[in-house]
């Protein structure tokens, strides 16, 4: 008897060429996400050979974009949408620090060449943060006029990352900077607040041995408000008052005027028991049996 075995290389290959041609070829933003929710490397694998007819693994395009060497032909048109969908995915999925500049230099890369400008705005809101998070704070300084589908509630805090002077961005730990540079971030950070009427941020320079910058983030010119005693509880009343379903009951009602059988009640217990006691009466003096 014959057993088949499945060969796994075979059955990736088989997924990668499916996802190409039926999903990531017309979708990319979606294939990202796809790749994103799963963490899939599959799905990174079948976005890559879209670019240039599969002539590119997720891995060359990785080394490529590091070394700075991106293909030409990848950097405009529809496989300038299909890289930056991929620079997506390598920022987000992060196995490793080199996947994260990777996506910064394509980003670089596809702004250079004219493209950027025409991807949605998840990718001018990806592009500044890969190159902030990577340590290329330069050149994320020059990008960012050319982010023009920024939202605009992000805009104040990239200003106040950018003039940050305890960011490292990468490099060493900052020790201490001058108390203007210090002052002057503090007001860029606070900004949002401040032009909306409300109180403005603070963070003290942190210690050198003490807790970290912003475990000292507060707003001391917020003064609480007085707490006002409890209002004593009012009782609420709801119930429901159920005509009799006999057949005599309900030759009754026939041509009734009488309104609906719900009855609320809000206010005090004693206010409540007055109301059902009146509602009782009425409707014993009238013949009806009710019940609630």
């Amino acid at each position: 008897m014959m057993t088949l075995v499945a060969d796994p290389q075979q059955d990736l290959q088989t997924t990668v060429a499916r996802l190409t041609s039926a999903f990531a070829v017309q979708r990319p933003i979606q294939a990202a996400r796809l790749a994103l929710r799963t963490r899939s490397t599959v799905a990174r694998e079948a976005m890559a050979r879209c670019l240039l007819d599969g002539e590119l693994s997720d891995e060359d395009l990785l080394r490529l974009s590091r070394s700075g060497q991106l293909p030409a032909a990848v950097l405009e048109g529809r496989p300038a949408r299909m890289l930056a969908a991929l620079a997506q995915t390598w920022a987000g999925q992060g196995y490793e620090g080199s996947e994260l500049e990777a996506a910064a230099s394509a980003y670089l890369a596809l702004w250079e060449e004219g493209s950027g400008a025409r991807l949605p705005p998840v990718h001018h809101q990806l592009a500044v943060q890969a190159l902030l998070l990577t340590g290329q704070v330069e050149q994320a300084r020059r990008l960012l006029p050319q982010l023009s589908r920024l939202p605009a509630s992000m805009q104040p805090f990239l200003d106040a990352d950018l003039a940050n002077p305890w960011a490292r961005w990468g490099g060493e730990p900052v020790t201490a900077v001058e108390p203007e540079e210090h002052r002057a971030w503090e007001q860029l950070l606070a900004a949002p607040f401040t032009t909306h009427g409300l109180a403005p941020l603070r963070v003290p320079p942190p210690a050198a041995d003490g807790p970290g910058l912003f475990d000292g983030l507060a707003a001391p010119d917020v003064v609480p408000p007085p707490r006002s005693p409890p209002s004593p509880r009012r009782a609420t009343a709801r119930w429901r008052c159920c005509w009799s379903t006999t057949p005599r009951d309900r030759g009754a009602r026939s041509g009734s005027s009488r309104p609906s059988p719900w009855t609320s009640v809000s206010g005090s217990s004693a206010d409540a028991a007055t109301a059902a006691a009146t509602w009782a009466a009425t409707t014993r003096s009238a013949g009806r049996a009710a019940s609630w």
